[in-house]
């Protein structure tokens, strides 16, 4: 008679059990660093974005049609933000980036100079614009109106867990920075 190997449906039953007690002990662990590697993944590309929009400016990079620029802008909408280049006669869009907003992060504007900010529902348009010339201070325009610095701040609207970041830029320095806890200023 042959001895036969195998497993026995308890042994079997044991393992499957195992496994589906080691996953639900690890899924709410994976999912927190799903979404906190996509928030930075975010905030990240907002800030190579900014900090290309400062350097094509500072070098005097052309315009991806051949024309010399006159300025570059840095726009955040509701859905997403872009790096477009500004020539006498027309602007060409050089990237567009668009947020996974309503999964990871949420940006809230804020400002030293603002006094009635508008409900978190309106639609909101921040532009930024560096200009080649070097005598024009930056400009920064929040729905229109004109500010000197600006502070925005980045949290998830999936977890709460996930830590807050704070864009800070202030138009007469000229440069900005990243703060976790938001206490700096300007």
């Amino acid at each position: 008679m042959k001895n036969v190997r195998g497993f026995s449906l308890i042994e079997l039953i044991v393992v499957i059990a195992l496994i589906a007690i080691f996953s639900s002990i690890s899924y709410p662990t994976f999912t927190r660093w799903h979404d906190r590697d996509a928030f930075s993944k975010e905030t990240n590309l907002f800030s190579d974005l900014f900090d290309d929009v400062r350097t094509n400016t500072l070098s005097e990079k052309l315009c991806p049609s051949g024309n010399p620029s006159t300025a570059w802008k840095f726009e955040l909408t509701d859905n997403n933000f872009s790096m477009n280049c500004l020539y006498f006669g027309g602007t060409d869009v050089v990237e567009t980036v668009s947020l996974e907003q309503s999964e990871n992060s949420f940006y809230n504007f804020e400002n030293s100079d603002w006094r009635d900010l508008p409900p978190l529902s309106d639609t909101k348009k921040l532009e930024i614009s560096f200009f080649t010339d070097e005598k024009k201070l930056p400009k920064i325009l929040f729905n229109g109106a004109e500010y000197s610095q600006i502070k925005i701040q980045f949290s998830s609207t999936k977890q709460s867990t996930l830590p807050t970041k704070h864009f800070y830029f202030n138009r007469v320095a000229g440069y900005f920075f990243w703060d976790d806890d938001g206490t700096r200023t300007f």
